[in-house]
C-alpha cells in the first residue's frame, strides 16, 4: 500500500488535477470576504470581481487540530504513511501547523511516519510539486524517496510575476503604502518573485505593464531548464485573455509547446489581487 499525500488548497490545483489523484487529501485553506467565510467552490471570476468592487479580503491559516483530525480519520482507516507538502514557511506559518500536528499524531501512533515537506513555493509551483509527488508515488517510490525527490526539484522552481494594482500588495503589507503611492502615480509596475528561501521579493521596477510582462517572459527564456520537454505555466488572476496572449507570446518568441493556463484561487489571490500574472517553471536555478 502505497502513502497517503496531503496537501491544501495554496497549491492551486484544479478540480480536474485533485480528483484523478488517489490517497491524496486536500484541505481548503479558510478565506473571508467582508468577514464571511468563503465558499471553498467559488469561482475566480467570482472572488476577484468581489475584490475589484471593494470587497475586504482575508485569509486564515489551517490549524493543527484540522490537521490531527484528518489523519486520525485515515489512520482508522489503516493508513500510516503520509507525505504532507506545504506553503513557503516564508508565506505563511502553515508549515510550522503541518509540523506541530504531525509530530502530535507520530507521538500519540508511534507506527505513523508523516514527513512534512516546505516547498519555498506558492501557487501552481507548489501545485507542480504535489504533482510530481504523486507522479512519484504511482510509479513505485517509496515515501522517503518521493520527499527526497520534492526536496531537490523545489529548488529549481521559478516564480516570476507582476500585479495589476499596488494597492493589495500594501494591504497586503508586502509593499509601503509610499511606494504604492509613487508606483501608481508614474505607472510602475513590479516584477517580483520568490526567491531560494522562499521569501517574495521585488526584482525590478518596470514603465508599464507590457514591459514587467516581457521580463517575466524573458527570465523564462532564460533560465528555463528544459524549453522543449519541461512544463511553463502561465498563471493569472480572472485576466483570461490577457494570459492566453502571454502564452502565445511565450510560444512564439521560445518554441516551447507545454505552456498551460491556469487560474489563481483565492488564498493566494486575496494577497496580490486582481491582474496579477505570473510565468512558473522549472529553471536552472531560482
Amino acid at each position: 500500500m502505497g502513502f497517503h499525500i496531503v496537501t491544501d488548497s495554496n497549491a492551486d490545483l484544479s478540480a480536474a488535477d485533485r480528483e484523478s489523484f488517489s490517497d491524496f487529501s486536500y484541505l481548503h485553506v479558510p478565506y473571508f470576504i467582508n468577514d464571511v467565510e468563503g465558499d471553498p467552490g467559488i469561482t475566480g471570476h467570482e472572488f476577484f470581481e468581489a475584490m475589484r468592487n471593494g470587497a475586504n479580503t482575508r485569509t486564515a491559516q489551517i490549524n493543527p487540530p484540522t490537521f490531527i483530525a484528518l489523519y486520525e480519520e485515515l489512520i482508522a482507516e489503516g493508513k500510516r504513511e503520509f507525505l504532507s507538502i506545504t506553503l513557503s514557511s516564508k508565506l505563511s506559518g502553515l508549515y510550522e501547523s503541518a509540523v506541530n500536528a504531525a509530530n502530535t499524531v507520530m507521538k500519540k501512533h508511534p507506527d505513523t511516519t508523516i514527513l512534512v515537506t516546505d516547498t519555498i513555493s506558492a501557487s501552481i509551483g507548489m501545485g507542480h510539486l504535489v504533482k510530481s509527488a504523486v507522479e512519484a508515488r504511482d510509479q513505485g517510490k517509496s515515501l522517503s524517496e518521493t520527499r527526497d525527490l520534492i526536496e531537490a526539484r523545489k529548488h529549481r522552481i521559478c516564480h516570476w510575476f507582476t500585479v495589476g494594482d499596488l494597492t493589495y500588495l500594501k494591504r497586503s503589507g508586502r509593499l509601503s503604502a509610499g511606494a504604492a503611492w509613487f508606483g501608481m502615480a508614474l505607472n510602475i509596475k513590479p516584477v517580483l518573485h520568490i526567491d531560494s528561501s522562499g521569501k517574495l521579493v521585488p526584482v525590478e521596477k518596470k514603465i508599464g505593464r507590457a514591459k514587467a510582462i516581457q521580463r517575466l517572459i524573458d527570465h523564462y527564456s532564460e533560465t528555463a531548464l528544459n524549453r522543449e520537454k519541461g512544463i511553463v505555466y502561465v498563471l493569472h488572476a480572472d485576466i483570461p485573455e490577457e494570459a492566453n496572449s502571454v502564452k502565445t507570446a511565450i510560444e512564439a518568441q521560445t518554441g516551447t509547446k507545454n505552456v498551460i493556463l491556469t487560474e489563481m484561487g483565492p488564498v493566494i489571490g486575496s494577497h496580490v489581487g486582481p491582474g496579477t500574472l505570473a510565468v512558473i517553471f522549472s529553471g536552472t536555478e531560482r
